[in-house]
């Protein structure tokens, strides 16, 4: 088959271009399983108990008031 300069060209660019396109896919789905996923925050009761267990005593009654 005879290919004319053109089209040499045309088949060059597109498959850099779907190089590329993969490469950058890859980046952006392999960094869903290199990090670890964020931990979920803390339910509000478990954090206000850990607070009011770190209170002074005299504070406490004033919270509780």
């Amino acid at each position: 088959m005879n290919f004319s300069r053109s089209s040499t060209i045309l088949a060059i660019v597109a498959g850099l271009s779907l190089a590329i396109n993969l490469f950058l896919a890859g980046g952006i789905v392999g960094r869903q399983f290199h990090h670890p996923p964020p931990a979920p925050p803390p339910d509000f009761e478990n954090h206000l108990g850990a607070i009011w267990r770190e209170m002074p005593d005299g504070d406490r009654e004033i919270a509780r008031d």
